[in-house]
């Protein structure tokens, strides 16, 4: 599009994005109704906040919500290329909360990297490679680094990688595929940022692409839908609370709709 004053946040943009819901009107739709039924699925919810497998698979499930809403509405205006960056988010949700609901033993190896991680954060201020927030310069780093080698101590310093986690939830397919696609949108790899690129018959730059876009929108966006009604159905074995017939139908849709032509993610 036009470099216009104000680019996908000005009239233009909003114009585009009109024109591009009416043609896409059944893939929105349905993104529509997964979103739907995920919400319907949370007012119903009934979690026990003593029960761990419960409470992680909760707040997983409404990360990944929230990151499908967000992918929902970055392809509204035709920002595909960020909707790919955020489909990587939600495959790893799916990764952590398919492992979960396979091995519940998985949150305490979650647990130990997230603490790993402040463990090296905590050594970086103490040595002053990064300077400390202003709430936190009174912190002794000794004594900060020395709990969290206990905590580490306690869980086993069993930490857990993401294609572990793809390897315990059964989805190393996504891992190898998808998960090394979406990585370099993530990164903005050069193999990402080549598409914004225009080239003659002898790969001669002679332009750039910006401005909203649907190519491969549909690829993504069911993919993303797909990994959402995956977290529903994941977290639901957690939670054991009986799926309705409602995930049955949305699936089936999905697939029907991701079978069409181009779609990157039909398998």
């Amino acid at each position: 599009m036009p470099l216009h004053d104000n680019g996908y946040l000005g009239r233009h943009n909003q114009e585009w994005s009109k024109a591009h819901q009416e043609k896409h009107k059944e893939v929105f739709g349905h993104l529509r109704e997964v979103n739907r039924l995920c919400h319907e699925y949370l007012r119903e919810h009934a979690v026990n906040p003593k029960n761990g497998p419960q409470v992680f698979a909760t707040t997983y499930f409404s990360r990944g919500l929230t990151c499908f809403q967000s992918i929902v509405a970055l392809a509204e205006r035709g920002l595909i290329d960020d909707v790919r960056a955020l489909c990587r988010t939600l495959l790893q949700v799916s990764f952590r909360l398919g492992a979960i609901s396979k091995d519940t033993q998985v949150i305490k190896r979650l647990i130990a990297s997230a603490e790993s991680l402040r463990k090296k954060q905590a050594l970086l201020f103490k040595s002053g490679v990064i300077k400390p927030p202003p709430n936190t310069r009174e912190v002794d780093w000794d004594v900060k680094i020395a709990e969290l080698e206990a905590a580490l101590d306690e869980l086993g310093r069993s930490e857990v990688t993401d294609k572990e986690l793809a390897t315990i939830a059964d989805r190393l397919p996504d891992y190898y595929s998808a998960y090394a696609l979406l990585s370099d949108a993530a990164h903005a790899s050069v193999a990402d940022i080549e598409a914004l690129v225009e080239f003659d018959e002898k790969f001669n730059v002679v332009g750039f692409r910006y401005g909203p876009h649907d190519r491969q929108f549909a690829a993504f966006t069911l993919y993303a839908a797909k990994l959402q009604l995956e977290n529903l159905i994941a977290t639901d074995r957690i939670m054991q609370q009986r799926l309705s017939e409602k995930i049955e139908n949305l699936s089936k849709q999905n697939l029907l709709l991701a079978q069409k032509p181009g779609n990157l993610f039909n398998g």
